[in-house]
């Protein structure tokens, strides 16, 4: 619908952790197609990322399962009470409205009903909105379980997760900027923009932007109206971003690429000559010959600039772009285990710096923590501990670079006083808790003594580091390195475009949107399944959204308990991706976890559960960037209602009293309790306490949704009605029959036969036409070959039986009136036929 959300297997949800648009965020507001994200015309985002975390006892002990940055979930269902091996099948499952019998796609045909997928009443794919997800993970794998907020052992659930969206035609307005989209062909890193200068004259035409070689300014550039066949301008040389007026209402800024590295996205080419670097020998410093994760905004495998700027603080500017050179690496002869000759010529001394000095997290780090006070990122040693040697290729003859790296004390740390970074296949070497063993080379000369003004914080002091490497080794190609393996960097000096480059954009302004409630929203949907033979008590979930409302740093959080709503907005209209009148973004709990009331009625996926209730949010916590929960015990508190405050959990206070939910005030009207000195916000809402024991289930559903108004506060106004509109869910395929009764496909199948002419195929009914338990095939009579149809469909894949009262119950199989099909009913059935006992209950 209007909103683009990436959804994983393994919990995560919100981000694109495979860098489909460059932007790590993954929940793009407002969508109207990939190519307006890819333009930059609309790429702008609500959530960065999300997942369920859940958090309960065992025995009296804490157990964690969460899901955010690092997943502590695995793919695929629980089977024998523990994870399995990974395989194909543990996917995201996706159907879309027009992808169903009618028009099947490969998921619809291969739909893993085994692992627990919806299906209908008549075993079809069970289809919700226009487009769904389904897949399902689980907790059980222990090697899993290192996220610093909970790092526990598992809880042993599995968690089948059901996401789905409709596109919705409304009167709801959503801004769009008034820019003009341009579309580049070819591999520079040049752009070029389009601002309108009279909308009265935007002609609508098409226009091109070429580039010719030229001998003394590099290239120049033609504008072409491509709708008249008309060049406009001839031979332009700048490219440096001066504004020039185009008829049609609009002005057009042209720039050339900046210096520095080339770019990860190099690989869109097979010209290895545009990579950035080349490969000498067999040996791969990442397992992507050197493109690397691109994770955590680290530039990828390889980045101009020293850790301070790479990492944001502003504190350590890189080396400018015209002072890069070309760097050779020449390998020294390593074994798999990272053991070399510290006599080899191409071994370097090297700057060695720590990150999170103090008591070694494992006992065999010790002997290489020299200052356990220096501070993260603070320098450790200098010692002939780097199998590498760096070369400055543009002297004559080559000179050679200092290096330095960093080590990790961290749960999978290799601190070992060297440089030896992790294979692909075990570490994630820009994880927290990986290695990190990362490699920076300096703009000056080697010498084998150090220089005090590198003996210090490598983020906050100056130092000439010109590039930044984050690579893991290519485990398939061999671990170790070998003599004669080389590594050439080589810089981005084309400071202007080339002839392979074009631009394109249309003069017109982008179409205006619009939408309903539901083309503003997303469902997710939990079914917890206990299958790891645990009871779990004071059982709590967790809705954790890392928001990043466009600029991250001007955000506010709040909550409104009595709706079970949560939300982020903007500090202000000025947001720098969303002025001036920014989003907002939110959810709310539809139903929550089942726990025993008598008298009351509850709901688990659309059934009525009698002497039940659905909790709805009963915490709400936000805490800040830098000052997340560090353990289960802090996140098991967060769950409570509690915060953070100088490092210590305590109770939230308003007005002297405790309360479960932070910020519960109304920021509209400015009253009540209100959050304040926006910034980088995390927030969670959390539904609890329920118990779990072994082969329990809970259901929770929520919606998520973004409302975006005149201003940053009607947002909130925008979003809050939205949440509260009646979900179009509850009555899928408007026949009248509300959402748990219902069993009809969203597609009506009109060859079915409709004898009482109410609309609904007779397969569809939600009554049974059943008359006696035990008539499998309605003939007025129970006999034999009812026993027989009835076990061939329930153990050997035969026809269904011929009505159905709710999806997988089938009353005319359920001898015994316990609610469910089973052996039991079998044996039932033939000690009544033959044996002379208790005939069903009509």
């Amino acid at each position: 619908n209007k909103i683009l959300m990436f959804v994983t297997n393994h919990g995560n949800y919100g981000r694109d952790l495979a860098g489909v648009f460059g932007l790590a965020a993954g929940t793009l507001y407002p969508y109207a197609g990939d190519e307006l994200i890819r333009s930059g015309l609309l790429d702008d985002w609500v959530l960065y990322a999300a997942g369920p975390w859940l958090g309960g006892t065992v025995d009296g002990q804490i157990r964690m399962a969460l899901a955010q940055y690092s997943d502590e979930f695995v793919p695929g269902p629980m089977s024998g009470g523990t994870y399995q091996s990974n395989n194909p099948s543990f996917k995201v499952y996706k159907l879309y409205a027009d992808s169903l019998e009618s028009n099947p796609n490969d998921d619809y045909l291969n739909w893993p009903a085994d692992q627990g997928a919806p299906v209908d009443a008549l075993g079809r794919p069970l289809m919700r909105g226009d487009q769904m997800l389904w897949t399902v993970y689980n907790d059980a794998d222990p090697l899993y379980h290192t996220d610093d907020a909970g790092s526990t052992a598992p809880l042993g659930v599995e968690i089948q997760q059901t996401i789905w969206a409709s596109d919705d035609d409304g009167p709801i307005e959503i801004p769009v900027p008034q820019e003009i989209a341009v579309d580049h062909i070819g591999d520079s890193k040049g752009w070029v923009e389009v601002e309108i200068t009279n909308e009265s004259l935007l002609s609508g035409h098409e226009f091109m932007i070429i580039f010719k070689e030229f001998p003394i300014y590099g290239s120049t550039w033609d504008l072409i109206d491509v709708t008249t066949g008309q060049t406009l301008l001839y031979n332009q040389v700048n490219q440096t971003g001066e504004p020039v007026d185009v008829d049609g209402g609009c002005q057009v800024r042209v720039y050339a690429p900046p210096l520095g590295v080339k770019p990860e996205d190099m690989f869109s080419t097979n010209d290895e000559s545009l990579w950035g670097w080349d490969i000498v020998g067999t040996r791969r410093f990442t397992w992507a010959l050197a493109d690397g994760f691109g994770f955590e905004g680290f530039r990828g495998a390889l980045g101009w600039g020293g850790p301070g700027d790479t990492h944001g603080f502003g504190r350590n500017d890189p080396v400018p772009g015209e002072d890069l050179v070309r760097v050779e690496l020449r390998l020294a002869p390593v074994d798999a285990d990272g053991n070399f000759d510290p006599n080899h010529e191409n071994v370097s001394y090297a700057y060695r710096y720590m990150r999170n000095p103090g008591d070694p997290v494992l006992p065999e780090f010790a002997p290489f923590i020299i200052d356990p006070y220096a501070g993260s990122y603070g320098f450790q040693d200098f010692e002939k501990s780097c199998p590498l040697s760096a070369w400055n290729m543009d002297t004559e003859p080559p000179t050679r670079l200092a290096v330095g790296y960093l080590e990790n004390n961290a749960i999978y740390g290799l601190v070992d006083g060297k440089y030896w970074p992790g294979t692909h296949d075990l570490y994630d070497n820009v994880s927290g808790l990986g290695p990190r063993e990362w490699l920076w080379i300096y703009l000056d000369e080697y010498q084998e003594t150090p220089k005090p003004e590198y003996q210090l914080n490598a983020i906050d002091d100056p130092m000439p580091i010109m590039y930044f490497a984050t690579w893991n080794r290519h485990a398939s190609a061999g671990l170790e390195y070998m003599d004669g393996d080389k590594f050439i960097i080589i810089p981005e000096t084309k400071t202007f475009n080339m002839p392979a480059d074009t631009f394109t954009f249309t003069a017109s302004l982008m179409e205006p949107l619009s939408s309903g409630p539901e083309g503003l929203s997303i469902y997710v949907q939990y079914k917890i399944l206990n299958k790891g033979g645990n009871d779990i008590s004071d059982c709590y979930l967790g809705l954790f959204f890392d928001n990043d409302l466009g600029d991250a740093g001007d955000d506010l959080v709040g909550c409104d308990p009595s709706s079970n709503i949560w939300f982020c907005y903007n500090d202000g209209n000025n947001d720098s991706r969303y002025a001036p009148n920014p989003p907002a973004f939110g959810g709310r709990l539809l139903h929550g976890p089942l726990v025993p009331a008598p008298g009351e009625t509850a709901f688990f996926d659309g059934q009525e559960i009698p002497d039940h209730k659905n909790l709805g949010m009963t915490a709400f916590a936000k805490f800040i960037n830098g000052a997340d929960p560090n353990s289960y015990a802090e996140t098991y508190a967060f769950m409570q209602g509690m915060y953070k405050l100088a490092g210590v959990m305590q109770d939230y206070l308003i007005n002297g009293y405790k309360s479960n939910y932070m910020y519960p005030g109304d920021p509209v009207t400015g009253s009540g309790d209100l959050d304040f000195s926006s910034a980088d916000r995390r927030m969670m809402a959390t539904t609890g306490p329920f118990d779990m024991i072994p082969g329990d289930s809970q259901y929770v559903l929520l919606r998520l949704a973004v409302g975006q108004g005149s201003d940053c506060l009607n947002s909130v106004t925008e979003l809050r009605e939205i949440l509260h509109t009646e979900p179009e869910i509850f009555d899928e395929d408007e026949d009248g029959i509300p959402w748990g009764t219902d069993n009809c496909p969203a597609v009506y199948n009109p060859e079915q036969v409709d004898s009482d002419g109410n609309g609904i195929g007779d397969l569809c009914e939600p009554v049974s036409c059943c008359e006696v338990r035990g008539d499998f095939d309605h003939n007025g009579r129970v006999d034999v070959s009812d026993i027989a149809a009835w076990a061939l469909w329930a153990f050997n894949d035969g026809s269904p039986p011929t009505c159905v009262h709710i999806p997988e119950f089938h009353p005319e199989c359920d001898m015994d009136n316990d609610g469910r099909v089973d052996v039991a009913d079998l044996v039932a059935w033939v000690e009544w036929s033959f044996s002379g006992g208790e005939p069903p209950v009509p």
